[in-house]
């Protein structure tokens, strides 16, 4: 059970977002529905929410522009959870400010969700996703005599035991039920407390939902309609038992409430809803036989809801793609995930598979109920999900004091090892296929869970070769007391290696956790790392009799660095964006001044002329970026810093480019995190040309940047330009509105700004609203537009802030550095303009001066012992410092010759920084040292 599935991406500083939902292109449109999106508003914002309005102007000019056809919460009756955490530290779910919002306009999806997420109000935005049923159809049985699968999971000894009970209630979120079926009608859990009088009885906002409800077509008949697949899933779950009719549920004497999810077309239009339904209406397990490929926020939150707040086990199918991928929502945290196995406990050969499962279950020509009073065989993860529902009733029952994650964790412990038979799929069919008889009748067991992973490297979290990851993180057992646990994390790439991988902890009581913080599992990384590389980790539990194995994945070597250590936090990248590091603002901070998020886009362009630009901003296609830039060295943070608090640095080219002008780019970003150097970001590029003999003449450099000043209000955005400072800028018109600006830095070359009113036609300047080509890319580069959004109170503007002509020899380099600045007014930025300005000139020169060779600078032995040598073929480098690897000063001297000896004695064994420094520049080595 996935009770955390960790994906690790290290961001620096801890400055957090609203998540922004990107739709993969490998989604198709029938699955998620048309015109219609989820939204979830930030808590701060409840006050200006109800039932069927978000009172806020920027959302309210949004939802217009997009053509609002309605809004509503999708949980009216829901209130926020009166405490954050439950006594074991896990957070409840909040449900109340979750609305569905459904348009009128020919708006695509994508770009829908991204001018609402604009409103920075919103946790997440993201399409209703239409998950599909999983199952396979095969021909009617002739009689019901082949439930071979209560003989595989043991439920006729089970039942021996425990046969479940009409007090536990198996949720049955699907197509709907058959009334009329003989072995269905009599295990229907009936709700006494609204009869059929057609008054709401009981007060929950359902009318007479008596016998479940039907979500799809909203009202009290969960009959199906157009497939019965839910009529085939509810039987395997909890067929009537003992009634000379037909077979036996896996639940015997458990209820089932049937929640009906489809409308009329069978499209599953309220999965998620069902589950929360279900949740409020008392099923102790929830059974999802469907799922896809995609998921947002929104369904982990139901998840979380139903499990956490509400102490249900939610059961779901893996997916009948026969693939090793991510499902949902079985793939979701807290989930119990089911794969498919035949009579002789093989995968079938449909079945998804990989770590998301959890355990598997007889899935292959299942017979159950089917309309008509017969009995049918389908086959599917579908199948095998009721099958694990039915048996988590009958556990739930025999171990009333469980909660819902507790008897999700007493089945998978217990299950039967399966992999002699599956050898290809090692690890990748969860524990194994379920056994009930050995889930009620086995000793007592633990069911240790590490989670809520903490993952550092001690330095700038990076996580590149050469690196040592140290990873913490709970034990949190869920089941009985444990006496002597041991556990071994191993990585599954050679990328990493164990440096400190085992630890005992002995006892861990029932319902409690242990950590490791004092003695974190330690990894090198090792040889040459792919960028966003995925690293899987293996943990291994033992206690005795008990084993465990959990899996992990860490991305390493990430090719963006967020910087968030004063008022304005933003993200560096490998590939000259700005913001995000992605298209649709994914991967990144954007550029948000004191919490309020002002751009939308930014990245950096350079030109010669009107058919040569390479840039990474968006292209002819307004919703994809160009990608000239391709990264030769992948960001990474300067430790220690020189020139400021944060420094970061990349190099790219621009390689990519389908004209490319031949150049080289070495990105520096210098940030600061004391008054009064608060409020800006330096972003310096040192461009060079690369070509053998062409001269790049008429070159402009800058800065693209779609301000959305005040979140959603970009449509009320103003921009002009301040000749003094060679600032352009752009505010929000409104009361206390925001500023944002871009001000030249280096004098080589003069400054220049082009405003655009992002607006169809332009407004007079260039209309960017149906794609920006190269022609109008040069053109905002090399010519001046000073103003944007003049009329009225504004318009959504973008600017180009650049620098120019600038002409490069062969081989030539020319530095542009420029702020980015966020403020609360005019005088504001134009004061941190100043600031920026006193801060850049005062760093040495990068300009003209001659490079040291790396032939004539070396450190020697390396390793060293004792002591190493610093040779230089002249005295430049005149001061060194030795930093430890967790980037500590160790000592400096000055150094007064050629030949500058350094002693070791007083040093440990390990790596070490060497950080020489001359007038001109600062040179970093690495020095290994031997005891």
């Amino acid at each position: 059970m996935k009770f955390f599935t960790l994906i690790v991406v290290i961001f620096f500083g801890f400055y957090s977002r609203a998540q922004t939902y990107s739709l993969s292109s490998h989604i198709q449109t029938d699955e998620y529905l048309k015109n219609t999106l989820i939204l979830k508003v930030k808590n701060e914002y409840r006050s200006i929410c109800s039932q069927h309005q978000i009172n806020h102007p920027s959302v309210i000019s949004a939802m217009q522009t997009i053509g609002l056809q309605s809004l509503k919460k999708k949980f009216p009756n829901d209130k926020p959870p009166i405490r954050v955490y439950n006594e074991y530290g896990i957070k409840y779910a909040d449900l109340s400010l979750i609305f569905e919002f459904k348009y009128t306009s020919n708006t695509d999806i994508q770009s829908a969700i991204n001018l609402l997420n604009k409103t920075n109000i919103f946790e997440y935005v993201e399409p209703h996703f239409i998950p599909k049923l999983t199952y396979n159809p095969n021909d009617p049985l002739a009689t019901p005599s082949s439930q071979y699968h209560l003989a595989t999971i043991n439920a006729f000894a089970a039942w021996d035991i425990n046969k479940g009970d009409s007090s536990i209630v198996i949720g049955i979120t699907d197509t709907g039920t058959d009334f009329s079926h003989n072995d269905l009608f009599g295990n229907i859990k009936r709700n006494f407390n609204d009869v059929l009088d057609g008054n709401d009885n009981d007060g929950d906002g359902y009318i007479d939902n008596y016998w479940g409800w039907d979500l799809g077509m909203e009202d009290n008949d969960p009959t199906y309609q157009g497939n019965a697949h839910g009529v085939h899933v509810q039987g395997i779950a909890s067929a009537t038992p003992e009634n000379n009719n037909g077979g036996i549920g896996v639940g015997f004497n458990c209820k089932v409430m049937p929640i009906k999810i489809s409308d009329a077309n069978v499209q599953l239009i309220a999965a998620y809803e069902g589950i929360k339904y279900a949740a409020d209406h008392g099923c102790h397990v929830i059974n999802c036989s469907w799922g896809g490929g995609s998921a947002g926020q929104y369904g982990q939150d139901i998840i979380d809801y139903a499990t956490i707040n509400k102490n249900c086990l939610v059961i779901a199918s893996a997916g009948n793609n026969g693939a090793d991928g991510d499902f949902y929502p079985a793939a979701f945290n807290y989930v119990l995930s089911i794969a498919n196995t035949s009579a002789n406990d093989v995968k079938h050969s449909s079945s998804n598979y990989g770590y998301f499962v959890d355990v598997c279950a007889p899935g292959d020509n299942i017979s159950s109920t089917w309309p008509g009073n017969i009995y049918n065989g389908l086959t599917g993860t579908s199948m095998s999900a009721p099958v694990v529902a039915g048996a988590a009733g009958i556990v739930k029952n025999h171990f009333p004091s469980y909660n819902g994650l507790q008897v999700g964790e007493r089945l998978r412990v217990t299950a039967d090892n399966i992999y002699p038979v599956n050898p290809t799929f090692n690890n990748k069919l969860g524990k194994g296929r379920i056994n009930l008889f050995r889930a009620l009748n086995n000793p007592p067991t633990p069911s240790i869970v590490y989670s809520h992973l903490s993952i550092t490297d001690r330095n700038d979290d990076s996580f590149v070769s050469g690196d040592t990851l140290f990873i913490v993180g709970n034990f949190f057992n869920y089941l009985d007391p444990t006496t002597a646990l041991n556990v071994t994390v191993t990585p599954l790439s050679p990328i990493a290696s164990a440096v400190s991988n085992t630890i005992s902890f002995g006892t861990i009581n029932t319902l409690t956790a242990k950590t490791n913080t004092f003695a974190p599992f330690a990894f090198k990384l090792n040889g040459t790392i792919p960028v966003n590389q995925p690293v899987n980790f293996e943990v291994f539990m033992k206690d005795g009799a008990y084993e465990h194995k959990q899996f992990f994945t860490i991305n390493v070597n990430v090719d963006f660095i967020n910087i968030a250590i004063n008022d304005v936090a933003t993200t560096a990248t490998s590939k000259g964006k700005i913001g995000y590091n992605q298209n649709s603002q994914t991967q990144g901070l954007g550029f948000n001044y004191k919490g309020t998020d002002l751009l939308y886009e930014g990245g950096l362009m350079i030109g010669v002329d009107t058919t040569k630009v390479s840039d990474c901003v968006r292209g002819t296609n307004v919703s994809f970026s160009d990608i000239d830039f391709g990264t030769t060295t992948r960001i990474y943070k300067q430790i220690p810093a020189f020139y400021s608090d944060f420094d970061t640095k990349a190099k790219m080219n621009d390689n990519l480019a389908f004209n490319p002008l031949s150049i080289e780019v070495e990105q520096n970003t210098l940030a600061w995190n004391t008054v009064p150097n608060k409020q800006f970001v330096i972003w310096e590029y040192r461009i060079k040309n690369t070509h053998a003999t062409d001269t790049l003449k008429n070159l402009y450099a800058g800065i693209f940047a779609d301000w959305d000043i005040d979140g959603g209000t970009y449509a009320q955005n103003r921009s002009d330009y301040d000749a003094v400072t060679k600032m352009g800028y752009s505010f929000y018109t409104g009361a206390h509105g925001k500023y944002g600006g871009i001000k030249l830095l280096t004098n080589n070359a003069p400054a220049n700004f082009y405003a655009m009113d992002n607006v169809a036609g332009g407004n007079g300047g260039i209309d960017i609203s149906n794609g920006f080509d190269t022609k109008e890319k040069y053109r905002t580069l090399s010519t001046q537009r000073l103003t944007a959004g003049v009329a009225g109170s504004g318009s959504d503007v973008i600017n180009v802030m650049s620098t120019g002509p600038i002409q490069l020899l062969p081989g030539q380099l020319a530095t542009v550095a420029f702020a980015i600045i966020g403020g609360d007014s005019l005088k504001g930025i134009k004061d941190a303009a100043n600031q920026a300005q006193i801060k850049y000139f005062g760093f040495p020169t990068r300009d003209n001066v001659k490079t040291i060779s790396e032939e004539a600078l070396s450190i020697f032995p390396n390793p060293a012992k004792g002591s190493f040598v610093i040779s230089q073929s002249k005295l430049s480098f005149t001061k060194y410092e030795i930093y430890d690897i967790n980037g500590r000063l160790i000592s400096e001297e000055n150094i007064s010759s050629m030949y500058q000896t350094v002693d070791l004695k007083a040093y440990s064994e390990g790596i070490y920084i060497v950080k020489l420094i001359s007038r001109e520049k600062v040179e970093f080595k690495k020095i290994v040292v031997l005891e």
